[in-house]
């Protein structure tokens, strides 16, 4: 997908998501599996960072009424804001993680690009969004919430001795 004036009006909106599947692929295809758990000065792993950010898609599914495959997995028992790292042993495996974060992505761009303008104005029906938020709001928010925790990862990577990307 490029966004542009040739394809749909939304897809400009998506276009985070998509660069944000490519750059975290960037950043840990060649990083060795036993740095994904490792928590520099106690911040959170990149293991959990792609568990948020999994969970994080499939919510912003759910907020935006999408159908319910892609929302019905839930990574928040381990990935909310506040877990610990106490249960990574129960954590799903971080290539699993990863697979579902590019397939929902994929299907999250999809969608977003397919909305039609008036239902990116549209209000949320959504529990624990204020009344007068717009379905571009959430979609720019998370796209917001997302870019933030690349940038964690990117971090914990040259801290665990990686070289930078960018």
């Amino acid at each position: 997908m490029s966004p542009g004036l040739t394809g749909s009006i939304m897809e400009p909106l998506a276009y985070p998501f998509e660069i944000g599947t490519e750059q975290i692929g960037r950043l840990v295809d060649d990083m060795e599996s036993s740095s994904f758990t490792l928590q520099v000065s106690g911040t959170n792993s990149i293991h959990w960072l792609i568990g948020h950010i999994a969970g994080a898609r499939r919510m912003l599914c759910r907020v935006l009424g999408a159908e319910e495959e892609l929302w019905m997995k839930d990574w928040s028992e381990h990935f909310n804001r506040g877990k610990p790292h106490e249960n990574m042993t129960q954590w799903p495996d971080v290539q699993l993680l990863l697979d579902d974060m590019r397939e929902v992505g994929g299907k999250l761009c999809e969608y977003i690009s397919a909305l039609a303008p008036e239902e990116a104005e549209a209000a949320l029906d959504a529990e624990g969004w204020a009344e007068e938020t717009r379905a571009w709001h959430a979609i720019g928010f998370f796209a917001w919430h997302e870019a933030y925790h690349i940038g964690q990862i990117a971090t914990a990577r040259r801290l665990l001795g990686y070289d930078h990307l960018i």
